[in-house]
């Protein structure tokens, strides 16, 4: 496995994961964050097949993890713990604070594999939708 920076090119095959993991619901979210200049696309590829791709996105001296997608064929590998780690990383190299991302709230098994990752729940929101999120956080000091 390995996870590099999307290239243009690999645009319609993660295009298609993120479709398979969120539906056409957050088509219009995907498309602006592609073509944000504050955001980040990585892709986590098999060889030379994309299998998943997250997005992040800097938020003054933090990065935050939009979202995460991996094909439905790879789910249950660890792959999402793989690009969390990625991701903590790559900011505690370049200075960053803290990496944070919002999940919902009902989600116990993500929670806990996501505090044993270093993680903590900084506080809870609800969206307008009426969904309960909780944002994580970890320190990279």
């Amino acid at each position: 496995m390995t996870i590099a920076e999307l290239k243009e090119n690999e645009i319609g095959n993660v295009s298609n994961i993120y479709l398979q993991a969120f539906g056409t619901r957050e088509t219009e979210m995907f498309v602006g964050l592609l073509s944000s200049t504050t955001s980040k696309c990585f892709v986590v590829k098999n060889g030379v097949m994309p299998i998943g791709l997250f997005i992040t996105k800097i938020v003054e001296r933090n990065v935050e993890i939009i979202t995460i997608a991996i094909d439905s064929n790879y789910r249950g590998q660890g792959l999402s713990s793989k690009c969390i780690e990625f991701v903590v990383q790559k900011a505690k190299n370049s200075g960053y604070e803290n990496v944070f991302f919002e999940m919902d709230k009902n989600n116990i098994t993500a929670i806990e594999k996501y505090s044993n990752l270093g993680f903590e729940i900084m506080n809870e929101k609800n969206t307008i939708k009426g969904s309960q999120l909780v944002v994580m956080y970890k320190s990279l000091k």
